[in-house]
Protein backbone atom coordinates (compact mmCIF):
# COMPACT_ATOMS: atom_id res chain seq x y z
CA UNK A 1 0.00 0.00 0.00
CA UNK A 2 1.35 3.29 -1.11
CA UNK A 3 1.79 6.68 1.51
CA UNK A 4 -1.23 8.11 -0.29
CA UNK A 5 -3.48 5.42 -0.09
CA UNK A 6 -2.62 4.60 3.72
CA UNK A 7 -3.31 8.18 4.34
CA UNK A 8 -6.80 8.07 2.34
CA UNK A 9 -7.24 5.04 4.31
CA UNK A 10 -6.74 6.45 7.47
CA UNK A 11 -8.74 9.81 6.67
CA UNK A 12 -11.59 7.98 5.67
CA UNK A 13 -11.71 6.19 9.44
CA UNK A 14 -10.93 8.85 10.66
CA UNK A 15 -14.42 10.89 8.90
CA UNK A 16 -16.41 7.46 9.54
CA UNK A 17 -15.63 7.84 13.28
CA UNK A 18 -16.23 11.68 13.43
CA UNK A 19 -19.72 11.52 11.96
CA UNK A 20 -20.44 8.18 14.11
CA UNK A 21 -19.91 10.34 17.30
CA UNK A 22 -22.18 13.38 15.76
CA UNK A 23 -24.68 11.28 15.05
CA UNK A 24 -24.39 9.20 17.82
CA UNK A 25 -24.69 13.31 19.85
CA UNK A 26 -27.54 14.29 17.72
CA UNK A 27 -29.37 11.11 18.57
CA UNK A 28 -29.01 11.47 22.41
CA UNK A 29 -29.82 14.71 22.11
CA UNK A 30 -33.29 13.98 20.71
CA UNK A 31 -33.94 10.95 21.77
CA UNK A 32 -31.95 10.54 25.67
CA UNK A 33 -34.24 12.63 27.29
CA UNK A 34 -37.83 10.61 26.06
CA UNK A 35 -36.00 7.11 26.87
CA UNK A 36 -35.02 8.61 30.58
CA UNK A 37 -38.79 9.32 30.53
CA UNK A 38 -39.84 5.79 29.62
CA UNK A 39 -37.21 4.23 32.69
CA UNK A 40 -39.25 6.35 35.01
CA UNK A 41 -42.03 5.44 36.99
CA UNK A 42 -45.56 7.26 35.06
CA UNK A 43 -46.36 9.77 37.75
CA UNK A 44 -50.21 10.08 38.33
CA UNK A 45 -52.21 13.32 38.42
CA UNK A 46 -54.47 13.48 41.52
CA UNK A 47 -58.22 13.27 39.83
CA UNK A 48 -59.85 16.56 40.38
CA UNK A 49 -63.18 16.29 42.88
CA UNK A 50 -65.37 15.81 40.05
CA UNK A 51 -63.65 12.77 38.60
CA UNK A 52 -63.99 11.74 42.28
CA UNK A 53 -67.23 11.98 42.41
CA UNK A 54 -67.76 10.32 39.41
CA UNK A 55 -65.81 7.13 39.66
CA UNK A 56 -67.43 6.54 42.99
CA UNK A 57 -71.56 8.05 42.67
CA UNK A 58 -71.46 6.39 38.55
CA UNK A 59 -73.19 10.43 38.15
CA UNK A 60 -74.61 10.50 35.04
CA UNK A 61 -73.27 13.17 32.49
CA UNK A 62 -75.50 15.79 33.45
CA UNK A 63 -74.46 15.26 37.28
CA UNK A 64 -71.08 15.59 36.31
CA UNK A 65 -71.59 18.83 34.26
CA UNK A 66 -73.54 19.93 37.16
CA UNK A 67 -71.14 19.03 39.71
CA UNK A 68 -68.24 21.16 37.53
CA UNK A 69 -70.21 23.68 37.30
CA UNK A 70 -70.93 24.24 41.12
CA UNK A 71 -67.17 23.84 41.32
CA UNK A 72 -66.44 26.53 39.00
CA UNK A 73 -68.97 28.55 40.94
CA UNK A 74 -67.45 28.34 44.39
CA UNK A 75 -63.99 28.16 43.20
CA UNK A 76 -63.40 31.77 44.03
CA UNK A 77 -64.72 31.78 47.17
CA UNK A 78 -62.26 28.64 47.66
CA UNK A 79 -59.13 30.61 46.76
CA UNK A 80 -59.77 33.28 48.75
CA UNK A 81 -59.81 31.03 51.83
CA UNK A 82 -57.08 28.70 50.76
CA UNK A 83 -55.06 32.26 50.79
CA UNK A 84 -56.12 33.45 53.93
CA UNK A 85 -55.62 29.90 55.68
CA UNK A 86 -52.48 28.67 53.34
CA UNK A 87 -49.78 30.30 55.40
CA UNK A 88 -51.33 28.80 58.84
CA UNK A 89 -50.96 25.41 57.11
CA UNK A 90 -47.22 26.03 55.72
CA UNK A 91 -46.30 26.84 59.56
CA UNK A 92 -48.06 24.21 61.45
CA UNK A 93 -46.09 22.06 58.82
CA UNK A 94 -43.05 23.54 58.89
CA UNK A 95 -43.43 23.10 62.75
CA UNK A 96 -44.24 19.34 62.75
CA UNK A 97 -41.14 19.25 60.29
CA UNK A 98 -38.90 20.61 62.96
CA UNK A 99 -40.47 18.05 65.90
CA UNK A 100 -39.91 15.64 64.21
CA UNK A 101 -36.36 16.43 62.55
CA UNK A 102 -35.22 16.84 66.55
CA UNK A 103 -36.36 13.42 67.25
CA UNK A 104 -33.91 11.52 64.68
CA UNK A 105 -30.36 10.67 65.11
CA UNK A 106 -27.40 12.03 61.87
CA UNK A 107 -28.43 9.66 60.01
CA UNK A 108 -32.29 9.52 59.79
CA UNK A 109 -31.79 13.54 60.03
CA UNK A 110 -30.46 13.25 56.44
CA UNK A 111 -32.62 10.54 54.68
CA UNK A 112 -35.78 12.97 56.62
CA UNK A 113 -34.64 16.03 55.01
CA UNK A 114 -34.90 14.03 51.68
CA UNK A 115 -38.17 13.13 52.15
CA UNK A 116 -39.05 16.85 53.06
CA UNK A 117 -37.03 17.78 49.81
CA UNK A 118 -39.43 15.23 46.75
CA UNK A 119 -42.08 16.62 48.69
CA UNK A 120 -41.78 20.03 47.97
CA UNK A 121 -40.80 19.49 44.44
CA UNK A 122 -43.70 17.18 44.09
CA UNK A 123 -46.04 19.52 45.76
CA UNK A 124 -44.39 22.87 43.56
CA UNK A 125 -45.09 20.37 40.29
CA UNK A 126 -49.07 19.60 42.03
CA UNK A 127 -49.63 23.48 42.58
CA UNK A 128 -48.38 24.78 39.16
CA UNK A 129 -51.14 22.35 37.61
CA UNK A 130 -53.82 23.58 39.67
CA UNK A 131 -56.15 26.41 40.39
CA UNK A 132 -55.39 27.24 44.05
CA UNK A 133 -51.47 27.11 43.99
CA UNK A 134 -50.11 29.58 46.21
Amino acid sequence: MTNRSKTLAVSLLLATFVMGVAIGAVGSAAWGDRAERQRRPPQRERPSYAEILQQELALTAEQRDSVEAILARREQAMQEIWQQMGPRFDSLRTQIRVDIGQMLDATQSVKYQDMITRSEQRRGERDRGTEHGR
